[in-house]
């Protein structure tokens, strides 16, 4: 498992997010939390103004996202939430072209704001654990800058009106010391549910967390998600107190989990997203 890197990014939101959870529905509800491709394309979007790319690449036939390119170097993304969400539908008027006629309609479209918690405004914690190697093979010998750096000029988590800010980002590398492959840890960051055996909620109840869907990004090109797989992540975060918590994990056969030293916490994943 060498050649692992830690890369973080703390961003501070203007309002809150947008994130289509149906595209193409007419009611247009959202997800609550962002998710792993979200950020991933978050990622690309600053890669590609540094290094010259295009909003989207040809893949044989088929017209990608050009987050295809960095796709399979992230090894995981886990993020974390420090605020207050509140989902809240706008109703707008939308126009559409349908033979040759304007059409209109009025929906509810939904987003998501965020309110100040434990800090003075609300926060977004990103973290995405980064192949070395394959990265260097994309990117080149400055991989590591150019992420960095990425990171910094990142304008939006989500849909175009979803603004963000970095003010915080570092990246620290993996080592062996690092990695734990077995044992119960606590962790604030969300993570895929099949890494854990068990989730036990730092002094709450065993039912303050929740279970979201995310497109798995291992096995899916950035295009169209309608038919993609998914995976369910544990999102420690509790609708009853309104704040992000702690968990106590007890890893399974399928998870593995990373320190950092910087950060304090653990970040956990599936193992064989580093086979």
């Amino acid at each position: 498992m060498k050649n692992l890197y830690l890369f973080f990014a703390r961003f501070v939101p203007q309002w809150g997010f947008s994130l289509r959870l149906i595209p193409f529905s007419k009611s247009r509800p959202a997800l609550k939390i962002p998710a792993v491709t979200t950020f991933i394309g978050a990622l690309s979007y600053g890669l590609a103004k540094i290094l010259g790319w295009g909003e989207n690449i040809k893949y044989g036939v088929s017209l990608l996202s050009s987050s295809e390119k960095i796709r399979k170097f992230v090894v995981s993304v886990n993020a974390r939430i420090l605020g207050i969400i509140n989902p809240y539908s706008d109703i707008n008027r939308i126009y559409w072209m349908y033979r040759g006629q304007i059409k209109f309609d009025a929906v509810a479209l939904e987003k998501v704001y965020l309110s100040p918690d434990r800090e003075e405004k609300p926060i977004i914690d990103s973290i995405f654990i980064i192949n070395g190697k394959k990265a260097e093979q994309i990117l080149g010998k400055n991989w590591k800058e150019f992420i960095e750096s990425a990171l910094w000029i990142v304008p939006r988590i989500g849909q175009k009106e979803s603004l963000v800010s970095a003010i915080d980002v570092f990246y620290e590398e993996i080592t062996e010391d690092k990695i734990i492959k077995a044992g119960t840890i606590p962790t604030s960051f969300y993570f895929p549910s099949a890494a854990a055996k068990s989730v036990n909620p730092a002094g709450s109840n065993a039912d303050e967390y929740m279970l979201v869907e995310f497109v798995d990004h291992f096995r899916t090109q950035f295009g169209d998600y309608t038919d993609a797989p998914r995976i369910p992540y544990v999102i420690p975060y509790s609708k009853s107190h309104q704040k992000w918590i702690n968990v106590n994990v007890t890893l399974s056969e399928e998870g593995l989990a990373i320190y950092s030293r910087k950060l304090d916490d653990y970040i956990i994943f599936l193992r064989r997203w580093v086979s």
